[in-house]
């Protein structure tokens, strides 16, 4: 499976049982392939626990994604439209049962770019957390442009 050089950027938008909403951006380098029709995306992310690095892999198809996470934290999550799907959330603390409702989900895929577009509910243990918001957008790095996390 041939791996291109690509650069990753992740918009997300988070809204609570407050209202209070949160936006995050963040971007790295990464690896994406195809194979079989699903894209393949790869990159490490300093984002989330601060001061180490989470390993991410989505897994793209039309009509679902997969999400998957090593290192500081452990994760593995599939987004169906229109169905709620379960998961765990695994830190050094300890984990969550959780579980995503997802609403709305997209795959674009264009000549040097590919945009994953999510929204989705975030359950845990059961109870409504969170509405999410979450753009994936993976350009093509041109040659000569280098640099990559994971």
């Amino acid at each position: 499976m041939q791996e291109d050089a690509v650069h990753v950027r992740v918009s997300a938008m988070q809204e609570d049982a407050r209202g209070e909403t949160q936006r995050t951006v963040m971007e790295t380098d990464g690896r994406h392939a195809v194979r079989r029709g699903k894209h393949y995306v790869r990159y490490a992310d300093d984002s989330i626990v601060q001061g180490a690095l989470v390993h991410t892999t989505l897994k793209l198809g039309q009509d679902e994604a997969w999400l998957f996470r090593r290192g500081a934290i452990e994760h593995e999550q599939r987004f169906i439209m229109g169905r709620e799907t379960r998961g765990t959330y695994r830190t050094p603390y300890g984990e969550v049962a959780i579980g995503v409702r997802t609403q709305a989900l997209s795959v674009c895929e264009e000549a040097a770019c590919t945009v994953l577009s999510l929204s989705y509910d975030l359950y845990a243990a059961g109870e409504w957390q969170s509405h999410h918001i979450l753009r994936i957008e993976v350009t093509k790095r041109r040659a000569g442009e280098n640099g990559e996390n994971g």
